[in-house]
Formats: structure tokens, sequence, C-alpha cells
């Protein structure tokens, strides 16, 4: 090995800043990176649970309308009703949403029920048309009734004056 009373003051310099540019980066990538990283992961973390927690204290502030809700969808489910009553149920009440909306049913085609466990899901195929607005205020009301609708597929298509064209599947759901 190299004495460093053989070095000059220079080789001595140049050797001390050597080790210690080597000595700085082993520090920062073996131990300011990762702790770095760390922090950086926890205050992620933080940040994640945070955002649960005040969804979690919002929901905790809405339980009163969340139960008077359920308490109302759940009055709705009937359990021997037969299949012929809930479909004539529903297509009152595409029905009324049709008048609301300003929505011309053309067509109405009812499918048979598909049974799945716990539940029969009926699918009711429309054809319809209306200006823009009103084609959409049918969509809103269905999304947002308490029957339980849930559009499945709809296609929109043009026609004069400003209408269109509305063929939408609309499933209900019905426990048994």
């Amino acid at each position: 090995m190299i004495s460093v009373k053989i070095l000059t003051k220079r080789e001595r310099i140049i050797l001390f800043l050597t080790f210690g540019v080597i000595v700085s980066s082993l520090i920062f990538n073996f131990i300011f990176i990762p702790l770095k990283n760390r922090f950086s992961s926890l205050n992620q973390q933080i940040l994640s649970n945070r955002v649960k927690l005040e969804k979690s204290l919002k929901l905790l502030g809405e339980r009163e309308r969340i139960k008077t809700r359920y308490t109302e969808i759940s009055s709705l489910i009937k359990k021997d009703i037969s299949e012929e009553e809930i479909l004539a149920d529903t297509l009152s009440e595409l029905e009324n949403f049709a008048n609301i909306s300003e929505f011309r049913i053309i067509d109405v085609r009812p499918q048979s029920p598909k049974i799945t466990t716990g539940y029969k899901e009926f699918l009711i195929e429309i054809r319809g048309e209306a200006r823009i607005e009103g084609a959409l205020r049918f969509i809103y009301e269905l999304e947002n009734s308490t029957y339980l609708l849930k559009i499945k597929r709809f296609q929109l298509n043009p026609k004069a004056e400003g209408n269109i064209e509305g063929n939408l599947l609309i499933s209900k759901i019905s426990l048994f």
C-alpha cells in the first residue's frame, strides 16, 4: 500500500476528497434515498387513510338519511308478488318516467327473467324518441329510481329536427 507520507500535499488532498466523495455517495445511496422513499411511502399511506377517514365520517353524518332511504327501498320489495305483477309495476313506472321527461316510447319488449342466486333480473328493451333534454331526463329518472332500475345498454341515434331515437336495455332486480 502507498504510504500517506510518500504522497505530496496535493495528492493527499485529492485522495481524501476522493474518499469523501465515495463515502458521501454511499451514505446518500444506501441511507438517505431509502429513508426518503420510506417517508414518502408513509406520507402516501397517511393521505390515503385520511381520505378513507373523511369518507367514513361523511357516511356517519348521513347515517339517518341512509337508514330512511333503506327503509323506503325495502318497503318496495315484496316477496310474494308474481313475475307478471313485477313486470306490470316496472312498465307503469317506466311510463311515468317517460311522461315526466317527454320521452315517447315507441316499442317495449320485456324479456324472460334471469334467475340468479338470491334475485331475479328482469330485462326490458325500450325504443323511444325525444329531444335530447327529454332523453337525458328519462335516463336520469331511471338511474335514480327507487325501483332498482339500471340501464344495461343504451344507444342514441340522431333524428330530424333535434330529436334523437334511443334504444335502451333496462334491468330490474327483484328479490325472491
